[in-house]
């Protein structure tokens, strides 16, 4: 949990350290003005705003864009979540910065071999705009945070034997081996490749005509694969005798459905998607047994653990809230 904290905390800070600098440079022509007071800490517009350019564009750079109408509810998630990452390291122990100063000079150490050398490091982020000592001191604020909930609510987490056994036998459909299925198909596109505009109807209609002599042609005994490589459209299973293997989730819905349906060597009726007319025969279908609760034992504790730390999460950052005195001045 603390080494995904840090990995995203790094990449976070290594893509939009610049948005930082430029953010920071303005503080002569719009000073800081604290929006958040504690008894031990103050939370400035700044350090909000700098965080919000952050988050934009992260999004930006995955290619999912912020509507501005959820501009004003995104800042105060962000104003909330800066609070947290205060209080937290303001309720850390000794041992809790002991803890994460090791963790993240565990994780340092492989970002800067990865890097070539300490001096390559500091330069990549000097190119970004941070200073390796700032950036360092964010990753380790925000490690020892992640310390304290540890320490206050997932060391404190117990689940039995008797609450994994009850997931696993009311979510037994959840637990089953990947389905792996091989099929091959023969296609009859209702779309021009050319242009990717649909055929008329007319067309549409002589095409799936064609379609069910081809499927009867199948049935009957015809080689498949001869089939395939002599009237199907589609170009990248063609010279491979129309064979795919896949896993569930994978194709589009009538041609997965249909071939769940199957058993190995039946050739399907004519099957209609987006892309056409499929006549499909079912090679092999592996997968989908019942997995043994002690095969997936741990994954539910770790996954109930998950659970409940969240669901404790609200109050105990709530009681450290309350207690730090936080106050919101504007």
């Amino acid at each position: 949990m603390i080494m995904r904290l840090i990995a995203f905390i790094l990449t976070l800070l290594l893509a939009l350290s610049p948005a930082l600098s430029h953010a920071a440079s303005n503080d002569d022509l719009f000073p800081p003005k604290v929006v958040v007071k504690g008894d031990n800490f103050t939370l400035t517009d700044r350090e909000i705003e700098q965080a919000f350019i952050q988050f934009k564009q992260t999004s930006a750079a995955r290619g999912q864009e912020i509507p501005p109408a959820q501009e004003p509810a995104l800042m105060l998630s962000i104003r909330e979540k800066l609070i947290a990452e205060k209080i937290l390291f303001l309720s850390a122990n000794e041992e809790d910065r002991k803890n994460g100063r090791e963790a993240v000079d565990k994780y340092l150490k492989t970002v800067k071999d990865n890097s070539g050398s300490d001096e390559s490091y500091k330069r990549q982020l000097k190119s970004l705009g941070m200073p390796a000592e700032e950036f360092e001191r964010r990753m380790f604020e925000k490690a020892v945070g992640d310390m304290v909930l540890k320490r206050e609510i997932k060391d404190k987490i117990k689940i039995t034997d008797e609450q994994v056994k009850d997931y696993y036998q009311k979510n037994s459909d959840a637990f089953k081996s990947p389905v792996e299925i091989t099929a091959a198909h023969i296609l009859i596109t209702t779309i021009d490749l050319k242009t990717r505009r649909p055929f008329p109807q007319e067309e549409r209609l002589k095409r799936k005509a064609v379609a069910r002599r081809l499927m009867e042609r199948a049935r009957s005994g015809e080689d498949f694969t001869k089939l395939v490589k002599e009237f199907s459209d589609d170009p990248g299973s063609k010279d491979k005798g129309g064979e795919y293997t896949f896993g569930l989730g994978q194709m589009v819905p009538q041609f997965e459905a249909a071939a769940l349906s199957m058993e190995p060597g039946q050739i399907s009726d004519v099957v209609e998607t987006a892309y056409g007319y499929h006549i499909i025969k079912l090679i092999e279908k592996k997968g989908g047994e019942p997995v043994t609760l002690e095969d997936v034992k741990e994954q539910i504790r770790v996954n109930l653990e998950f659970n409940e730390f969240e669901k404790q999460l609200p109050g105990y950052l709530g009681k450290i809230r309350e207690e730090a005195g936080v106050a919101i001045v504007d």
